[in-house]
């Protein structure tokens, strides 16, 4: 059963239920290695064979992933330009812990999605240290806003890709003009909101790319690192996963314990541009995890 959810998920661009089966290679591995061990206690040397096989299949983008190459001092000593994203969720009304977690943290920019009327009025507090802001305000859950504490040179609202919003954002940080896309995809949950959010996050991809240098693609993507569309987006626009020798950080749902849960959150740069940080926050009342990224 496990072999089959992890061909199914090599399979995932032709269907929408197959593509689900892409996300969850963290449980693959570990129910594999009970395999394992069960096995092993009942000598089935067949048994150890076919979960070592399955071990092959699944492990090498898990090792991929948290394999790290060593940053140079020339990189070290670039401005750190810290970013706090996360997904409050629309209905969560603890707006005092994400607060309090912005205070402690003090990021330059601050991007959240699911952000609603009360939620942006709720974040007034913060405004005195990130004067400023463009938002996207909805009551469903595709509201984004971005807060900074530098001059946004430039900021506007996009749809990519559908009627629903995203955020650019420029600002000078370190002698440098960084690029910010906000995006939040929709979850796919049938055929065509697979189509959807699939040709949401390769458009976004694709523009971030023609941003050139010191470009950043942040959000809610609705999908996993082993997910084909992921890996479209990688390939088709050069961009480099944040996550890149940190490993899986999963972020959703907070319902469930850590060891269930899927990284649905991501950040996706130039080329140029090195990920020296990478963390996952304390809880805020939503059903995501908050992440801090330290870019250079």
């Amino acid at each position: 059963m496990i072999a089959g959810c992890v061909g199914a998920g090599y399979l995932g661009a032709h269907h929408w239920l197959l593509d689900l089966c892409a996300h969850f290679r963290v449980q693959y591995a570990y129910a594999t290695a009970l395999l394992f061990g069960w096995f092993l206690v009942l000598r089935s040397w067949v048994g150890v064979l076919a979960t070592l096989a399955l071990f092959g299949a699944i492990l090498p983008d898990l090792f991929l992933l948290a394999s790290r190459t060593e940053v140079g001092a020339d990189v070290q000593s670039r401005p750190a330009l810290r970013v706090l994203f996360a997904n409050v969720h629309t209905q969560n009304r603890e707006f005092e812990r994400l607060i309090a977690l912005v205070r402690q943290e003090k990021p330059e920019l601050v991007v959240l999605e699911e952000v609603d009327t009360v939620w942006s009025d709720a974040l007034a507090p913060l405004r005195v240290d990130y004067p400023h802001e463009k938002h996207a305000l909805r009551p469903d859950n595709f509201g984004i806003a971005v807060l900074s504490k530098v001059v946004l040179t430039k900021a506007g609202i996009r749809s990519i890709g559908g009627a629903l919003p995203s955020i650019e954002a420029w600002f000078v940080h370190g002698g440098n003009t960084w690029k910010l896309l906000a995006t939040h995809a929709v979850p796919p949950t049938n055929a065509a909101a697979k189509s959807w959010r699939d040709t949401q996050l390769l458009l976004a991809a694709n523009y971030v790319q023609s941003l050139g240098a010191h470009s950043v693609l942040m959000g809610d993507f609705n999908t996993t690192p082993w997910s084909p569309v992921f890996r479209q987006m990688l390939a088709q626009a050069d961009l480099r996963d944040s996550a890149q020798g940190f490993g899986a950080q999963p972020t959703w749902p907070m319902k469930l314990p850590g060891i269930l849960r899927i990284p649905l959150d991501h950040c996706l740069c130039s080329p140029d541009v090195a990920v020296t940080d990478r963390r996952l926050l304390g809880p805020i009342g939503s059903d995501h995890m908050p992440i801090l990224f330290e870019l250079r």
